[in-house]
């Protein structure tokens, strides 16, 4: 399993579970402050750190995509596997695709948005 998980993934996980940082921490048993490093691409985190993450995202029903996957994102799990029910109009998907984020929404719409460059 690839344990590497990208900033903007952290972050779009969040969004789709709805977790603030604190709600975040206490499922993965870490800090705050080591969650807004990494969402902020600050440094390296430990192995042990992203395993925490990714269990604790699992856990709740959001699994993290690879670039095998149609590019690095995150979804719910498939049906009957997430803890809860997606609603038709639910954003399922979120899809880094270079310079846009491509939303999948459960009921087959998909919306890309432009990321705005600094």
């Amino acid at each position: 399993m690839n344990n590497e998980i990208y900033a903007a993934q952290l972050r779009a996980a969040r969004a789709l579970k709805g977790w603030s940082r604190d709600d975040l921490a206490a499922a993965a048993k870490t800090t705050v402050r080591t969650l807004a490093r990494l969402e902020a691409g600050e440094g390296m985190a430990r192995l042990t750190t992203l395993e925490a993450i990714r269990a604790a995202f699992e856990a709740a029903g959001v699994e993290f995509t690879s670039e095998r996957e149609g590019g690095p994102g995150v979804r719910f799990l498939e049906p009957g596997t997430a803890t809860q029910r997606v609603p038709s109009k639910c954003v399922q998907a979120i899809h880094l695709d270079g310079d846009q984020i491509t939303l999948d929404f459960a009921d087959g719409r998909k919306i890309s948005i432009p990321i705005p460059k600094n």
